[in-house]
């Protein structure tokens, strides 16, 4: 914003020295060719005539330049700037953003509040470079309820991919399927004692991860236990590998 109010301050500067300034000249004295001009008097006219054509008004030159400026293709007037066009080729030379694809790319799914931790900036200037990045088709982003989650544009990982590897890196959902990981067929009662929840919230979370494939449940007498799907296992398999 400071430099956008800069570039106008010195725009209106330097217009303000191309605009006529004949009310700050005296008017200009008139000599009859028949009358001699008492001031060159004494002095002889050795020329014979006047020269044809004037030299540009001076006044003019630097208005004259910025509408020519103002007329180049919006690519050089941002090299003029000095700004960069960010290009396919070229975004990810910026250090920040070659971090933050690095670790998209190490880890799949990863939403933006991760993002920020483990890159060490603030989640405004991730929000800004996450942006450029997707802009120039390096990563997708997918939108899961609240939680804006981030891969590699490869096409990599089909949708369903996606949206486990979404609920897998983050919130509630992803303690639980790591807890059910790493305890294969564990009940909800010790699920919840786990993670320090309700029971209820439990089962919810649960319901919902079973509709979307991401985990199964098997009755064994009174308990239900839980087990990741093999297609989540494979993924997980997959990403470790990569």
């Amino acid at each position: 914003m400071q430099s956008t109010g800069f570039g106008f301050a010195l725009g209106f500067f330097l217009i303000s020295l191309g605009i006529p300034l004949e009310c700050c000249y005296p008017e200009p004295r008139i000599v009859s060719f028949n009358e001699p001009d008492e001031r060159n008097s004494g002095r002889q006219n050795t020329e014979g005539q006047e020269k044809k054509g004037s030299a540009p008004d001076v006044r003019w030159i630097i208005p004259n330049f910025i509408r020519d400026l103002w007329c180049t293709p919006s690519g050089l007037r941002a090299e003029f700037r000095g700004y960069r066009r960010i290009t396919p080729q070229n975004v990810l030379d910026h250090p920040i953003r070659r971090k933050i694809y690095a670790l998209i790319c190490e880890n799949p799914g990863i939403d933006l509040h991760n993002l920020a931790r483990n890159s060490g900036c603030n989640e405004n200037t991730i929000r800004y470079h996450v942006d450029r990045i997707a802009e120039e088709k390096w990563i997708t982003i997918f939108y899961q309820g609240k939680s804006d989650h981030f891969f590699e544009n490869h096409n990599t990982y089909s949708e369903d991919a996606q949206l486990f590897l979404a609920r897998y890196a983050s919130g509630l959902t992803g303690r639980i399927l790591k807890v059910i990981r790493h305890s294969p067929g564990i009940t909800r009662k010790d699920l919840a004692d786990q993670l320090g929840i309700a029971g209820p919230t439990v089962t919810r979370a649960v319901q919902d991860l079973a509709h979307e494939g991401s985990i199964r449940l098997e009755k064994k007498g009174k308990f239900t236990r839980h087990y990741l799907s093999n297609e989540s296992l494979s993924l997980i398999q997959q990403i470790k590998s990569a």
